[in-house]
């Protein structure tokens, strides 16, 4: 897939923009077009990440149409970074960070899938919505714990338990609130 980088243009401060995450790429079988009537934005990592067809060929075709592909300024990238460290979202994947990024610095509302990226829009204030499933009802903080002695951990001292060697697991620490879903796009406020 040729890629197009374009620089900020009409889409910036626009929540009628839409930001893509690979996950709406992979899960939703329905016409993604219409929405370029709005205005969609894809970070190249989503290009990257989006392996298979018919999924590629899907992407190839909103891109050609006219969704922008834009990277992410690194002030948004670190802001988005820092907020998924302090969530305890440590799994997410540098494109998962880049697409919250771009929706951050777009003022745009990101369309995912992903719960721990839905997680992070949240608590940055960035509106998303899904296309296939529920959602999100409340943003977690997470941890680990060792499945063997038990402990606790807010942030992973690695990738066993660093008192008795066994293996961790994602732990959920406190839930910040039910979120508002009356409200067409779940934001924060």
């Amino acid at each position: 897939m040729k890629k197009r980088e374009k620089t900020l243009t009409r889409m910036t401060l626009s929540p009628s923009v839409y930001v893509l995450d690979t996950s709406v790429i992979l899960t939703y079988s329905g016409a993604l077009g219409a929405l370029l009537k709005e205005g969609v934005a894809i970070p190249p990592s989503v290009l990257d990440e989006v392996q298979f067809e018919p999924q590629r060929s899907r992407l190839r075709e909103l891109v050609e149409a006219g969704a922008e592909v834009i990277p992410p300024a690194e002030e948004a990238i670190k802001k988005v970074r820092e907020t998924a460290r302090a969530a305890g979202e440590h799994q997410m994947s540098e494109a998962d960070i880049k697409v919250v990024a771009l929706a951050l610095q777009l003022g745009a509302t990101l369309l995912t899938e992903d719960y721990s990226v839905q997680n992070v829009a949240q608590l940055l204030g960035v509106p998303w919505r899904c296309l296939t499933t529920r959602g999100i009802r409340k943003v977690y903080i997470w941890g680990v714990k060792c499945v063997d002695c038990g402990r606790v951990f807010e942030k992973p001292p690695g990738e066993v338990c660093s008192i008795c060697g066994g293996r961790l697991r994602r732990w959920r620490l406190k839930a910040k609130g039910k979120l508002n879903f009356n409200k067409e796009l779940h934001q924060s406020g």
